[in-house]
């Protein structure tokens, strides 16, 4: 499953898949902000890895914000 937000992929696990699927009908009852947002930089893989747990981690606790990452040259194409 590949949740797509912003151009950030999350690749999750089958256990995690169904963890995710309660948490996206959750989040459905909340009304999603659109003047505000969640905004990292990723600078290289590392950096890019790190913005992937924090934009599901706020996912999970059910963020009504959009969540959005600036990326340079220095993260390679499979993070992208």
């Amino acid at each position: 499953m590949n949740i797509k937000n912003e151009n950030v992929k999350l690749i999750t696990t089958p256990k995690l898949k169904l963890v995710l699927k309660h948490v996206q009908q959750i989040c459905c009852l909340f009304v999603l902000v659109t003047d505000e947002a969640f905004v990292t930089l990723a600078t290289n893989d590392s950096y890019a890895l790190g913005a992937l747990v924090l934009g599901n981690s706020l996912k999970l606790v059910g963020t009504t914000r959009s969540l959005a990452v600036m990326i340079t040259d220095g993260v390679s194409e499979n993070l992208k």
